[in-house]
């Protein structure tokens, strides 16, 4: 009878235990070993996604190159234009900071809640000895209140600062909205209609920005990148140079990088734009 119970005890635990899928860039079934070798490589980054009944462990680029032909740029153009109220000149680059959600208060109140009591170390790689730590914090309506005056005051400093030195335009978009847009006074966002998802943001939290060049010629962002790297590829004419360093940092230096995509770890906590 015993034994029986037993059985049974493990039948219904391994019936509801979650299956794990680890896929790699290419969409291709990878074992725990390569997944490791990868997510600590500069050029991928990982991201878990849990369900109930599945885990999927996907590893993403967290940079990349791309080129979309004349139709689909004036479309992206257009709706910019459009939504934003602004004329869009033909030889500007375009950088587009997107968020996938705009979190209300009481949404951020309950992510808070999770956050650790007392300081936590956490290790990104103990193989180099990286880590950081996680701090307990406040968090109520007057902080809410003072850290999006604050937002609005660096964004629209930075949008400022980029379209005066630079021959671009800056936008902020977002998908989701906690119906609090409309809260952030004297500052434009531009809600995505789906165009900008579909583009350059399907996946979410793999990608939160763009630069976009007047030929179709296009950067995504996903992960820590200085702005000085980010002003070298506005200002250039050529992104030959910049696709090489990312091949080689792909496929011959990938845990230092190389040119643009050099390891610059240690500025993940300087103050940047993007």
């Amino acid at each position: 009878m015993k034994y029986l119970v037993f059985l049974l005890l493990f039948i219904v635990s391994w019936s509801n235990a979650q299956v794990v899928k680890n896929i790699d860039e290419k969409m291709e079934i990878i074992d725990s070993i390569t997944l490791t070798k990868k997510c600590n490589q500069l050029i991928f980054k990982c991201l878990k996604y849990d369900t109930d009944s599945l885990v999927i462990n996907k590893i993403l680029y967290k940079y990349n190159f791309g080129k979309l032909n004349q139709e689909d740029y004036k479309k992206i153009i257009d709706y910019l234009s459009t939504t934003s109220q602004s004329n869009i000149e033909s030889n500007k680059t375009i950088i587009v900071r997107y968020y996938d959600t705009l979190k209300s208060f009481s949404k951020l109140l309950k992510e808070h809640s999770k956050h650790p009591k007392e300081k936590q170390k956490v290790y990104t790689d103990t193989s180099k000895k990286r880590f950081y730590y996680l701090y307990p914090h406040k968090f109520n309506r007057q902080i809410f209140e003072k850290n999006r005056k604050k937002f609005i005051k660096d964004r629209n400093k930075c949008v400022k600062t980029y379209d005066r030195k630079f021959n671009t335009q800056v936008f902020h978009a977002f998908d989701h909205d906690s119906n609090i847009s409309g809260e952030y006074i004297d500052f434009n966002w531009i809600p995505d209609n789906g165009i900008l998802k579909e583009t350059f943001f399907k996946i979410v939290f793999n990608y939160w920005a763009v630069i976009l060049k007047p030929d179709g010629e296009y950067f995504l962002i996903g992960d820590h990148f200085s702005d000085k790297n980010i002003s070298k590829l506005i200002k250039s004419d050529d992104w030959t140079q910049f696709k090489l360093e990312w091949n080689e940092t792909l496929y011959k230096y990938p845990i230092n990088g190389i040119g643009i995509f050099k390891d610059e770890s240690e500025m993940e906590h300087i103050k940047h734009c993007f």
